[in-house]
């Protein structure tokens, strides 16, 4: 199964997300007065997660490892561009379904 797809928008009245079309992605707790900041950031970066996916999975398609690493290395930076590839990949893996 696939997740619903974007965009996804947070509703400052609400603080649901969902999408244009009405569909209900995460719903926000009623009265929690203490936690409102945070849930409030956590529905912002939920509403992102579809765009999120997509610049990762860009940018892997877009951007050859050897190619990135030649730039790396260039600028002495070649540990990082590798770290960088695998938080992108670990993310992807992250958000995709797994297979049972």
């Amino acid at each position: 199964m696939n997740h619903t797809p974007g965009p996804w928008i947070f509703d400052e009245a609400t603080g649901d997300v969902g999408t244009e079309d009405g569909v209900l992605i995460h719903g926000n707790p009623p009265d929690d007065d203490d936690r409102d900041e945070e849930l409030a950031a956590n529905a912002h970066l939920i509403a992102a997660a579809p765009e999120l996916l997509a610049a990762c999975e860009a940018v892997l398609d877009g951007v050859s490892l050897d190619v990135y690493r030649i730039a790396a290395a260039d600028m002495g930076r070649m540990e990082p561009a590798e770290h960088a590839f695998d938080l992108l990949r670990a993310a992807i893996a992250k958000a995709s379904p797994q297979a049972p």
